[in-house]
């Protein structure tokens, strides 16, 4: 079930008013309409896709072995390979300090029924990916 409530944001200038959707069955998530243009919407899909094949890539070249996930959300064997992405990192949570160039991930090439995953673990870890650069202070 979800409702519809009106959240107040800055925007430019002055205040506006923007649609957020709750769920009751998932405490906590919110979804934002609007939060991105259209443009930066498809700028940070390609991003993404780029960084997923990325580290696909770069796991399966690894000379690393697989490592077993002690703790998933699938009822089947999941591995993962640690790889390090050369990615720009979203700045850290109060986005005053840059942090390097690499992210560690753990990637997995084969999640669940045909995906992968990478995870990337901590905040001051979270690639950038087009976001804009205020990302994390805007939540």
């Amino acid at each position: 079930m979800r409702r519809i409530g009106l959240c107040p944001r800055l925007a430019q200038p002055r205040r506006r008013l923007c649609a957020s959707l709750t769920f009751s069955d998932l405490p906590g998530l919110v979804v934002e309409q609007d939060f991105l243009s259209q443009e930066q919407h498809e700028d940070i899909f390609s991003e993404v896709r780029r960084a997923s094949e990325m580290a696909q890539e770069m796991a399966g070249l690894s000379e690393l072995p697989a490592m077993v996930s002690p703790a998933h959300n699938i009822p089947s064997r999941s591995e993962y390979v640690p790889v390090q992405l050369p990615l720009e990192a979203q700045l850290g949570p109060s986005s005053q300090t840059p942090n390097d160039t690499t992210r560690s991930a753990e990637h997995f090439c084969h999640y669940g029924q045909g995906h992968r995953l990478t995870y990337y673990r901590g905040n001051d870890n979270i690639p950038r990916l087009g976001l804009p650069r205020n990302f994390l202070d805007r939540l």
